[in-house]
């Protein structure tokens, strides 16, 4: 099984697609604030995960976040 990796930056964010024949992954992050792609669709934002706190996201770049991951097999 090989992995796929590709990455890019949209409006700031990092955006990592990772993904193989069985699955994928798309990990978002913005300093110290990260989630998965299918995280921030639900809720509209990313944690810090060493204090707790949110950095919401405008759903215009989440919609860019996901119109590049799925053009790049998400």
């Amino acid at each position: 099984m090989q992995i796929e990796n590709l990455k890019t930056v949209i409006e700031g964010y990092e955006c990592e697609l990772d993904f193989s024949e069985e699955w994928s992954d798309c990990i978002v992050v913005k300093g110290d604030y990260s989630g998965s792609l299918q995280f921030l669709t639900s809720y509209g934002y990313l944690e810090n995960y060493k204090n707790e706190q949110q950095e919401e996201v405008s759903l215009q770049i989440i919609n860019k976040i996901e119109k590049w991951a799925l053009a790049n097999g998400y």
